[in-house]
């Protein structure tokens, strides 16, 4: 007989797009391995309601809150628990998991380097871990491209932890005031970093107010992919989104095994995230020279598929060696390292949105043999097309029936 479905609480609110993604990537994954019977308090019941959170014979809780209470009394009670809470602190026992804010940060410098720009900005709250985290990422990655980064923080809560915009009427317009008179001083063309996608759109309104053309003028990235918030805005907000489908396999396969009396396996873990969803707001070349502007566009247009470098240069008016030159002044690297990361990053959206075999993919953009698609995936974002669709999957796939590894 099959055993019966473990019951699971998650105690999270469900208010951020991305606690919904993890819940739903966490149904989608735990039914392949163990069942589990998932009751969602997203009115916090549990945290008002403590005895009556105690009271059940729950096989494990998930605890996404601030509140460390019910995470030490799940630890007391020898309940098997999983804190996935980005700003609470550790307890020890009790393994952690949440998002690598500092790998965010690298990820949308890298996202603005292939884009041709130079100054560079965060925009943030000082009183939030994982706002700072995202901020450490950016800085340290801008500074080891050779530039400075400025940065605009205020703070996101009070004294008793609860939310500004939940507590004050007017801090939206407090707060989109105050960006005004920072983005007054900043020199432009300029990319920004915001902490997460709710304090991207208080930049694109301010840009809209001062008439600061987005993103011509100032590229902004927000930071969890909250789809509503961006495509609602106009321009609409590229943002970095934290890979929900590892994080629940990584949730799931912990829990079992604390649910099967295995030792805590780790004290935290960080998941990378996914690489930036570009929408409107980042998707401009901040390239100075028009000729190799021309050609980037060209290049990334054409997903680098059946783009060569002679031709690329008659195309453009320009001769190769002028071409190479240009291409390592603005962007620190060849055309034909353009050209390839062009086709990964094409080979990336196809096996994240389509079922398509690798050897198919490979077909569609541009490579000859599988084999050497390979090679250059690996080359330029260190792993092979089929782990990445393995590491990026809601289901488990099949690594000799999906990839050449």
């Amino acid at each position: 007989m099959p055993s019966s479905p473990k019951q699971i609480i998650a105690i999270t609110s469900t208010r951020s797009e991305d606690s919904r993604r993890l819940l739903r990537s966490i149904g989608a994954y735990c039914n392949q391995s163990q069942p589990w019977s998932i009751l969602v308090d997203d009115d916090l019941r549990s945290v008002n309601n403590q005895a009556w959170l105690f009271s059940k014979q729950w096989d494990g809780i998930l605890v996404n809150i601030f509140d460390p209470s019910i995470v030490l009394g799940c630890k007391q009670r020898g309940i098997p628990c999983i804190d996935l809470n980005d700003e609470s602190d550790i307890v020890p026992g009790v393994p952690k998991i949440r998002p690598d804010n500092e790998a965010m940060g690298h990820l949308v410098a890298e996202h603005y380097k292939e884009r041709g720009y130079r100054r560079f900005a965060f925009c943030g709250f000082s009183d939030q871990h994982w706002s700072e985290e995202r901020k450490r990422g950016f800085i340290e990655a801008v500074t080891l491209l050779g530039y400075k980064c400025f940065d605009f923080e205020t703070i996101y809560r009070d004294e008793h932890k609860t939310l500004h915009p939940d507590l004050v009427p007017d801090w939206e317009h407090q707060e989109r005031e105050r960006i005004k008179q920072w983005l007054k001083a900043l020199p432009q063309p300029i990319a920004i970093m915001a902490a997460n996608d709710h304090r991207a759109t208080q930049l694109i309104d301010a840009c809209s107010e001062l008439g600061i053309n987005v993103p011509n003028d100032i590229a902004i990235v927000g930071a969890n992919d909250n789809t509503l918030r961006c495509e609602l805005r106009q321009p609409s907000i590229s943002s970095i989104p934290i890979n929900a489908k590892a994080m629940a396999k990584l949730t799931v396969d912990t829990m079992n095994g604390l649910i099967a009396g295995n030792a805590v396996p780790f004290v935290e873990k960080r998941v990378e995230p996914l690489d930036v969803v570009t929408r409107q707001s980042s998707d401009a070349l901040a390239i100075s020279d028009p000729t190799i502007a021309r050609a980037t566009l060209l290049i990334r247009n054409r997903h680098g598929i059946e783009v060569d470098v002679p031709g690329l240069a008659k195309q453009v008016h320009s001769s190769r060696s002028q071409l190479e030159r240009g291409f390592r002044k603005h962007l620190g690297h060849s055309p034909q390292t353009e050209i390839r990361l062009a086709q990964s990053a094409y080979v990336k959206e196809l096996l994240l949105t389509t079922n398509l075999p690798i050897n198919e993919i490979a077909t569609v953009t541009g490579f000859k043999h599988p084999e050497y698609m390979n090679v250059v995936f690996k080359k330029l974002t260190g792993e092979t097309p089929g782990q990445f669709r393995i590491r990026t999957s809601d289901t488990v796939h099949n690594a000799s029936q999906q990839a050449t590894t």
